[in-house]
This record gives C-alpha cells, sequence and structure tokens, in this order.
C-alpha cells in the first residue's frame, strides 16, 4: 500500500499524465491529497489535472509547469522504436532528448528539489541476458535506445545537492491502454495467428502499470543514494506460459507452436517483405526478440523498502477489458 504523504506540500509537476503509466500515478498523487500539475495538450479533458497547455518542445509552457514544483515526474515521449523515417526520427528526437534537456533546465532554474525520469530498459545492450544490474553494458541498439540513453545522460549531469535525480528503467509495461508490440501481441493471440516457438523456454521481466506507478511514488519519497532503478514486477514470467493465460482469460486456445527451424524460414520471408515495404508480422528481428530471454534484478529498488503490489493478474483482467471489451469472444 502506498504510504501517504502530508497535504499542503509545493505541487508534483508531471508529463505524459495521460499516458500508460500517467494514468496510473495521477489518480495515486491526488488521493494521497497532493496538488499535481500536469503538462497537458488541451484544457478541460474529462478527468485530467489541473495543467498547462504546451508540449515538451515549448519552453515557455515547461517554465510555468515547474515554477514552485517540489518535483518532477518526467513520463512523456514518443515511445515506439520503429522511426521509419528521418523525419519521424527528428520528431522523437526533438521530444525524447531536447524535451528532456528544456525540461531539467527548467526545473534547475525553478528549484525543483526531486527530478523522476523514466527511461527505459531499451538503453541495455541487446536486451538479452538475466538478472541485469544497473551497471550492466547499456549501448542503445535502437534509435529509442539511444535517445532515453542520451536523455538520462543530460539529466544526470543536473544532479547537485539541491536536486535529487531518480531515473527509472522500466521494462515492458503492460496495462489498459498499452500499444504497439504488446497491444499487436494481444490481437494475435486472441485472432489465433500467434505462434509459440518449440522447444526455447524463454524468460522475459514485465512490469505492470501498478508496479511502475507506485515505484515512482515510493521514490519520490525513499531517501537513497543511487539515481538509477530497474523497475520490473517482482518475478520474471515464462513467455509461453504468460502468453497461455492471456489466452485463458481472452477465453481463446492456447497457441499452436512452430520448431524453430520453421519459424526462422517464415521470418526470413517476413524480413524481405518489409525490405521492400510490405507489412509482415514475422522478421528476423522479431524473431530473435521471442528467443531471447531478458530479465532485469531489481534488488536495489527493494533495498529503499519498495513493497511490490499484489495486482498483477487484476491489470491483465483490466488490459485486455480496455482492448477488447468486458465480453469473451
Amino acid at each position: 500500500m502506498l504510504s501517504k504523504k502530508a497535504e499542503g506540500t509545493r505541487p508534483i509537476a508531471v508529463t505524459g499524465a495521460t499516458g500508460l503509466i500517467g494514468r496510473r500515478l495521477v489518480p495515486s498523487l491526488q488521493n494521497a491529497g497532493l496538488h499535481v500539475r500536469a503538462l497537458v495538450r488541451a484544457t478541460g479533458a474529462s478527468g485530467s489535472p489541473s495543467g498547462v497547455v504546451g508540449d515538451l518542445r515549448d519552453k515557455y509552457a515547461l517554465g510555468q509547469l515547474v515554477e514552485g514544483a517540489d518535483a518532477v515526474v518526467h513520463l512523456a515521449g514518443i515511445a515506439h522504436t520503429r522511426l521509419r523515417s528521418v523525419a519521424e526520427e527528428e520528431q522523437a528526437r526533438a521530444v525524447n532528448v531536447e524535451g528532456t534537456r528544456s525540461l531539467i533546465n527548467a526545473a534547475t532554474e525553478a528549484g525543483v528539489r526531486h527530478f523522476v525520469f523514466a527511461s527505459s530498459a531499451h538503453v541495455y545492450r541487446g536486451q538479452e541476458g538475466l538478472g541485469l544490474r544497473e551497471d550492466a553494458p547499456i549501448e542503445g541498439d535502437t534509435a529509442y535506445g539511444r535517445m532515453k540513453l542520451e536523455a538520462e545522460e543530460t539529466v544526470l549531469a543536473a544532479r547537485s545537492s539541491n536536486m535529487r535525480i531518480s531515473i527509472l528503467r522500466p521494462c515492458l509495461t503492460y496495462g489498459p491502454g498499452v500499444r504497439f508490440n504488446l497491444q499487436s501481441l494481444l490481437r494475435a493471440v486472441r485472432r489465433g495467428y500467434y505462434v509459440h516457438v518449440r522447444d526455447v523456454d524463454v524468460i522475459r521481466s514485465l512490469a505492470s502499470v501498478d508496479t511502475v506507478s507506485a515505484a515512482i511514488f515510493h521514490l519520490l519519497d525513499a531517501r537513497t543514494t543511487h539515481s538509477v532503478f530497474n523497475i520490473a514486477d517482482r518475478s520474471p514470467v515464462h513467455v509461453d506460459d504468460w502468453v497461455n493465460h492471456l489466452a485463458d482469460l481472452m477465453q481463446v486456445r492456447h497457441p499452436y507452436g512452430l520448431s524453430r527451424s520453421a519459424m526462422s524460414i517464415l521470418a526470413g520471408f517476413g524480413s524481405a517483405f518489409q525490405r521492400v515495404g510490405l507489412p509482415a508480422p514475422l522478421s528476423r528481428d522479431s524473431l530473435h526478440k521471442l528467443t531471447s530471454s531478458f530479465s532485469l534484478n531489481t534488488d536495489r529498488l527493494a533495498s529503499t523498502g519498495f513493497s511490490w503490489p499484489e495486482t498483477r493478474e487484476t491489470v491483465l483482467r483490466e488490459m485486455i477489458s480496455a482492448e477488447f471489451g468486458s465480453g469473451s469472444r
């Protein structure tokens, strides 16, 4: 259970308040008696916190957002890892890197005491290996990963005796309103065209939106000498078992399995289709991810006294309901 904070403190400034994690975090902060000031694209949205209209490219709006704030929680960003053009990459960089730079500069000038930045486990080299700690090799193998890594460096450079820095590296996060790869997986399982790779036991760390939200809430108060934290559910999952459980919750059959060699042939065709601009559900890159284990060590987070929420099953059900409705098939 989240600890209750005292009322009457300075505001908590939040970017990405209406995103996957923000929709969970903001009510938690408000329920604890805290005033949340959010960076919003438009005023008057139903259920949204009070806000400053603008985006991360608007330095004037960022100044308004952080003025008088006790802490900043920076969740906003362009999260898609498949940037398909130079224009898309430039737009993502303007938000993920330069927007973060503008925000941390504004926070420094405003005397903010704590800056919490949601980075990503994509900064780890290859996104492979078991039990990776925060000091594991970092590289950024995708444009998105490189941007997050550069943003981390920018934020850490602003650390001082007057402003504490907390950088979070959440792994694949699930919850109501998921998009991109996890949304595609849900739809593939439901429609019956997701396929297990036989004889490969893949272990992955996942993070529910409740885990990430609770970790942010906790770290806003926790006193620690560390600045970087892996964020994941307490234990990783065996991917085949987890996908089968999703199928059970959706009341559909478990996916069939194909041999790795058969999947490699299909992936080769898929990669060829993608090279000429045609969509394909499987490629060599995606097959590599499907057959590679990747888990995070969360001992550092545990050492701060964090207690994991016992809501994983509830969040899975909420995710499926948000995607497909409350009915079964």
